[in-house]
């Protein structure tokens, strides 16, 4: 089942329901469960290595949650919030100069997943066998794919994309490209050299521009 916008509400009321002691237990349980999940893998992890990971009861874990799946749907989602916020936050679309836009978003969401390697590790475990963290994911890839292709359109509206690309489409492969490019070149390796979430940024957003924008306005300035 996926994790939709009533659950989030329902859980936001819980959440005020705990008080600041409540809240910073369920916040430590998850950030020894992220820890957990990450080094172990989620499939071998328990709950018990939770809470001997965070220094709390059973008792302490099941307060909270229901089992670790429960755990994971909160890391999970809380990711994908934040992941999807990241994306957009402070980026202006200009027409006179589009890459500043899309290279700063790249950065960001780049930045964003070179931080997060732990969860985009237990991520990609995880939707290979359980249907609604896919589900979830894709329900993120389309919030993304809609407001990108949009832009896209806006560019050809405004003369400085090609008007036989289709916006749809060009953003799902696009989206894609940089999901698997992040996978291969930050979360897969078990060494990530310092200077790769800036390389990585600049050849996605070349790559990205040419595919999109006019060769005059695709340069990187």
């Amino acid at each position: 089942m996926a994790y939709s916008s009533t659950q989030k509400t329902e859980d936001e009321f819980a959440n005020r329901q705990l008080g600041k002691k409540g809240l910073k237990t369920k916040a430590e349980l998850m950030t020894a469960a992220r820890s957990v999940f990450s080094r172990m893998g989620f499939v071998n992890a328990r709950v018990q290595d939770i809470t001997t990971e965070a220094n709390f009861s059973l008792g302490a874990f099941y307060r909270y949650f229901k089992d670790k799946e429960d755990i994971l749907d909160d890391l999970i989602a809380l990711y994908f919030e934040q992941s999807y916020a990241v994306t957009f936050l402070d980026v202006h679309y200009e027409p006179a100069y589009p890459t500043k836009s899309l290279f700063k978003s790249t950065q960001q969401v780049i930045s964003f997943a070179s931080e997060n390697r732990d969860i985009l590790k237990i991520l990609w475990e995880t939707s290979q066998t359980i249907p609604h963290i896919e589900e979830l994911w894709n329900e993120l890839r389309n919030r993304i794919n809609k407001r990108i292709a949009h832009l896209i359109e806006r560019a050809q509206m405004d003369g400085i994309s090609y008007t036989d690309v289709d916006a749809t489409s060009t953003a799902e492969l696009l989206v894609g490209m940089t999901e698997n490019a992040v996978y291969r070149r930050l979360v897969r390796p078990s060494i990530v050299a310092a200077n790769e979430p800036e390389n990585l940024t600049i050849r996605v957003t070349q790559l990205w521009a040419h595919a999109i924008f006019k060769p005059e306005f695709a340069n990187l300035r």
